[in-house]
């Protein structure tokens, strides 16, 4: 079991969950890199100055500062975003306390889906993995937590993401918690007005989903990004 494999790694000193540092550089949480040309990168990073990556600097800062522990990240960073969760639940809709569970959900909001379902499963179990983008895996308090996918379209991103699949895939065997979104991006409007849209599952996900005694525990996020 995932669990057991965490208490074996930590018993052998295996396991490190290192805690932000102050005075470490601080994680450049930016989607401008190599995926896109120049003039592309140039704009993301000024839409991002424009619209918020100055306070999601100082609010890691301050996080980065106060020490917490690691197995809060996803809900401190909701707390400090001043957002706050409805969830309804049906039934049989739990998490269970052990063994391998397949976390799916529809990708209307970006970022904030990802930490939104991490502070929920965290609540519960802390042998859970999460496949996002790369640009994701850099604050230490959660890297462990983080299996990245590279969008980037060469033999490089190629080579990572087998590598991930291969990950998420043994993490379910061994009886851990996987949180994936099987559209592998954001929802987005067909048009330049209307409602937005999951693009297509991906196959990868449902071929997880039929692993012997994986459970499967649908979330779907009501509502849409503004932008």
């Amino acid at each position: 079991m995932a669990d057991d494999r965490l208490a074996e790694q930590q018993a052998a000193g295996q396991l490190s969950v290192r805690l932000p540092v102050a005075g470490e550089p601080v994680p450049l949480f930016s989607f401008a890199n190599g995926e896109l040309g120049p003039l592309q990168n140039q704009a993301i990073r000024l839409i991002e100055r424009l619209t918020g990556q100055p306070r999601i600097k100082k609010l890691y800062l301050d996080y980065v500062d106060d020490q917490r522990p690691p197995s809060r990240f996803w809900q401190d960073a909701l707390d400090r975003l001043h957002i706050r969760l409805t969830v309804t639940r049906e039934a049989g809709a739990e998490i269970p306390d052990s063994g391998p569970l397949l976390v799916i959900a529809n990708h209307p909001f970006g970022v904030v889906d990802g930490v939104a379902l991490c502070a929920l499963i965290a609540e519960k179990r802390q042998d859970y993995k999460m496949i996002t983008h790369r640009v994701l895996r850099q604050a230490p308090a959660v890297m462990d937590k983080i299996l990245p996918i590279d969008f980037d379209e060469d033999e490089k991103a190629l080579a990572n993401n087998l590598a991930t699949r291969k990950q998420a895939l043994s993490w379910l065997e061994t009886g851990g918690v996987l949180v994936i979104f099987p559209s592998g991006a954001i929802s987005r409007s067909p048009g330049i007005f209307g409602p937005a849209y999951d693009p297509e599952w991906k196959k990868f996900v449902a071929k997880l989903a039929q692993k012997p005694g994986v459970s499967v525990l649908p979330v779907h996020f009501t509502g849409q990004n503004s932008a």
